[in-house]
């Protein structure tokens, strides 16, 4: 019989020690040796020289550095990840332990598409913990080759991402991790006549919400969409086979992630609108569509890094004046309504992050009235850039309106509209420095130009709403969505992308005539694969 072998690998003398005591404990059978790495390269390097084909266990710490000059404690659990997939792909029934020192929810998630893994806790009885899971890998059993006993199921993820970088031609890829991981990717024809359809369709959407035919608009785009992109050519034709079977293999839509990178020229198709023809529901309703746009990304989105995920943070939530007005801005006259829910909405949201707490991550949650302010004549503009300069927050909120001049592109928060104070977005996005995460609920705050002059400043996640609405229904959706992304019942605890998916089927579910549930949009620069 082939002797076996065991690769220990972790960053620490005394937790390898530890460690390597606690797997030959349980060990059965004819083994060689456990074999030890303090850094991911010497690890490659033990297994290119004694094979993978004859190891019959790993164990991982979670955070090693990924050679002997890389910094231990990194950021993000990439190296981590990368060498897993990359252990998985050459055997997927490796069995793999993951040694964690803390709460590793995104880790966790991401080994649950992987079979025949487990996570282990440093706590009191961590080495009794791998020694059970080590005991099972290692039963005589195990190595004659039934390695079934830890197998964590057929669970898979599909991410798909379409960069529509012009309306020509669009370069696709998808990867699917489980049992069999997936890898391909293409380039596909657009019809460009089509595309310029989509985005003057995708325009009119606003102008036919009183007359109620927004929705047979949504219909038609849908219907558009899955031509531009799917059924066009005989290449259209074949991306979509691979990824109808691959959608299937993960476990179908529920289990499948879209990002579509735009471009100037493309953001305003309502790509969001994308299903099947025989779908009674859009799959925004079902699955994470989010959009990326070409921009470098300095920073992790909130909940991506660990220290944002484990450690705490600071929030800022911004509730504009309520009351509007007339005013001037870059020569154009605008006129405003009053905005009686903005109260009700920032007060809602400063009191589901204070209510998360620090068990939750929340450290400091800052509620900036401008209404008040208003009143007493003060300056709002210094106001609020006063209190941006006052720490890197995390989480910034803005409820009010926006405004933005279609001529020379500039735009702007609206801090009081009967004031007709306006912070300009230039000046706003540049106090950005630690913000990963930017919600801002007002009028057409997915315009490209408030949202890509933030992205510019690297603000790795940033979520407003394509067209105008309601007050109300936005105070609606910010409370959904704060409320499952701290929700710790919820799987995606800590996932904007699905408290977003969550969020926008609360309002459908509460009134699919109400346009608000369409409306969000969500700008994530790393998607969940690169990240979680």
């Amino acid at each position: 019989m082939t002797a076996r072998w065991q690769l220990l690998v972790y960053n620490d003398h005394d937790v390898l020690d530890l460690s390597t005591r606690a797997v030959r404990a349980v060990q059965t059978g004819p083994v060689d040796s456990v074999r030890i790495a303090m850094n991911l390269a010497r690890a490659r390097e033990h297994l290119a020289e004694f094979t993978v084909q004859s190891c019959n266990l790993v164990v991982l710490g979670s955070s090693t550095p990924e050679d002997a000059t890389s910094p231990v404690n990194a950021p993000t659990r990439e190296p981590t990840k990368n060498f897993i997939k990359w252990l998985k792909r050459m055997r997927p029934e490796l069995q793999l332990i993951v040694l964690s020192a803390v709460p590793d929810e995104p880790l966790s998630e991401f080994l649950d598409a992987f079979d025949y893994t487990s996570l282990v806790r440093f706590d009191e009885k961590w080495r009794d913990v791998l020694s059970s899971e080590a005991e099972k890998v290692l039963a005589p059993q195990a190595v004659a080759g039934n390695t079934g006993s830890v197998s964590r199921g057929e669970r898979a993820y599909l991410e798909l991402d379409i960069e529509l970088d012009d309306m020509k031609s669009a370069r696709w890829s998808l990867e699917r991790r489980g049992r069999d991981p997936f890898e391909d990717h293409g380039i596909i024809p657009l019809d460009a006549n089509l595309f310029e359809t989509i985005v003057g369709r995708s325009a009119r959407i606003e102008t036919q919400i009183k007359s109620n035919s927004w929705r047979d608009t949504m219909r038609d785009l849908s219907r558009e969409l899955e031509q531009l992109l799917f059924m066009q050519s005989q290449g259209n034709q074949q991306f979509w086979k691979i990824f109808v079977r691959e959608r299937e293999q993960a476990g179908g839509l529920e289990r499948t992630r879209i990002r579509f990178v735009v471009s100037k020229h493309t953001h305003g198709a309502f790509v969001e609108a994308l299903k099947e023809a025989n779908d009674t529901e859009h799959w925004m309703l079902n699955l994470p569509i989010f959009r990326k746009y070409p921009s470098a990304a300095r920073r992790f989105p909130l909940f991506k890094d660990i220290a944002s995920r484990d450690g705490l943070i600071s929030c800022l939530v911004i509730e504009a004046d309520r009351e509007g007005g007339e005013f001037d801005f870059e020569g154009t006259t605008k006129c405003l309504p009053s905005l009686p829910a903005v109260a009700e909405e920032a007060a809602a949201v400063a009191g589901i992050l204070k209510g998360a707490g620090t068990e939750r991550g929340i450290g400091v949650v800052e509620h900036l009235r401008l209404g008040p302010a208003a009143q007493r004549n003060e300056e709002l503009v210094p106001l609020v850039l006063n209190t941006l300069r006052k720490r890197h927050w995390n989480i910034i909120h803005f409820t009010g309106h926006a405004v933005q001049n279609g001529a020379s592109g500039d735009a702007g928060l609206v801090l009081s509209g009967d004031k007709g104070s306006v912070l300009r977005v230039d000046g706003f996005s540049k106090l950005l420095l630690g913000t990963q995460f930017l919600f801002l609920s007002c009028c057409r705050s997915a315009d490209s130009n408030l949202i890509m002059r933030t992205v510019e400043q690297y603000v790795p996640a940033v979520l407003g709403f394509r067209w105008s609405v309601d007050d109300a229904g936005a105070a609606h959706f910010a409370r959904a969505f704060y409320r499952e992304l701290f929700n710790r019942s919820n799987s995606r605890y800590k996932y904007l992308e699905y408290a977003f998916r969550d969020a926008r089927k609360c309002l459908y579910d509460n009134d699919k005539n109400d346009p608000t549930w369409a409306s969000p949009m969500l700008v994530l620069q790393l998607k969940q694969v690169e990240t979680a």
